[in-house]
């Protein structure tokens, strides 16, 4: 799937068992594939759209998989629930994660950002990671899949 152009990944994306169009196909031209597929089921309670990210020469080079935006004040009920739910597939499909954080805070991400609390390197190039992203006032939970090669950082 990295490397694969746009229209690769988009009939990819059609023949899916996973995920779902969400818009007409029409509207690719204008949108491009950022949030038009999402997951059949949802996991942890909580639907989840793509996102993509291409290289310089057209190629996909991440893919974001990212619930639904919630405040803070549904942490306990709804996006750790999610989150948890998240690590036991990962774990199933890539092994054990070589960093592991067991809680999930929402304090200190930045607007725009994400916080990884698991990590998890990719057979051959690349890295999984999951964790709690934020969009202005909003939460959501994410898994990052990237062809970087991501090392986790100690902190003091």
């Amino acid at each position: 799937l990295f490397g694969d152009s746009r229209e690769t990944v988009l009939e990819k994306l059609k023949a899916s068992k996973f995920v779902e169009m969400t818009a007409a196909e029409t509207f690719i031209g204008r949108t491009g594939l950022n949030g038009i597929f999402k997951t059949r089921s949802q996991v942890g309670g909580l639907d989840a759209s793509l996102y993509f990210g291409w290289n310089d020469e057209g190629g996909l080079s991440e893919i974001s998989l990212q619930t639904e935006a919630l405040p803070a004040s549904q942490l306990e009920s709804t996006l750790k629930p999610c989150w948890k739910e998240f690590i036991p597939l990962l774990t199933n499909l890539y092994g054990k994660p070589i960093h592991a954080n067991d809680h999930l805070q929402l304090s200190g991400i930045a607007d725009g950002a994400m916080n990884g609390t698991h990590l998890w390197k990719l057979e051959g190039k690349g890295s999984a990671m999951l964790g709690a992203a934020r969009e202005g006032d909003n939460y959501q939970i994410v898994v990052r899949f990237t062809t970087k090669n991501i090392e986790p950082v100690p902190l003091p």
